[in-house]
């Protein structure tokens, strides 16, 4: 029973995590980082890396 719940767990796992799903929560929490600070130089470099990759 566990080795079935484990084997549909790596799927699920798998399918979630793809470079689509890392990079967009990369971005989000760079974007939510980038906020939190006081300059203006780290929000510039996120937009671009977004926009460069969109």
């Amino acid at each position: 029973m566990s080795t079935i719940f484990l084997a549909i767990l790596k799927t699920l796992l798998t399918k979630l995590v793809t470079e689509k799903v890392l990079i967009s929560v990369t971005l989000h929490v760079a974007e939510h980082l980038a906020k939190k600070s006081t300059n203006k130089l780290d929000d510039q470099l996120v937009a671009d890396v977004r926009k460069a990759l969109e």
